[in-house]
């Protein structure tokens, strides 16, 4: 099942401005550095806009532009929610903290309920704080 990213317009409008800003500048009198500042802008459009996360019979796949990563739900030891701000290549603030034995995962799918519904379907054992 898939579920797409939640995007929050006001974080995506404060992150874009200052790099549409400085490739506006570094384009003025082209440069090396321009065509850098393009790419890296192109990366950071395609991660932030195209995150999405997928479970799957036996893990979570978090999807961010060209990488990817799996969780087994064997691994996943806590879910809770937050609204802190925690980079986590979604631009949103509503998330959920994924706690697992390598690290810490932030996701923050559009439909919230559903996926956390998912997953403690899935993940039985996990502890799912304030949810």
């Amino acid at each position: 099942m898939y579920f797409p990213a939640k995007v929050d317009l006001w974080i995506a409008v404060l992150s874009s401005v200052p790099m549409l800003l400085g490739i506006w500048w570094a384009f003025k009198d082209f440069s090396w550095g321009a065509l850098i500042l393009l790419i890296l802008l192109v990366l950071v459009v395609w991660i932030s806009y195209r995150t999405g996360y997928i479970i799957t019979e036996d893990s979570l796949e978090i999807r961010r532009g060209p990488f990817s990563e799996k969780i087994p739900f064997s691994e996943i030891t806590s879910v809770k929610r937050s609204r802190f701000y925690w980079p986590s290549g979604a631009l949103s603030l509503d998330h959920l903290v994924i706690k697992y034995q390598s690290g810490t995962k932030s996701v923050s799918p559009q439909n919230i309920l559903l996926f956390m519904n998912e997953l403690k379907l899935r993940c039985p054992e996990a502890e799912f704080q304030g949810l």
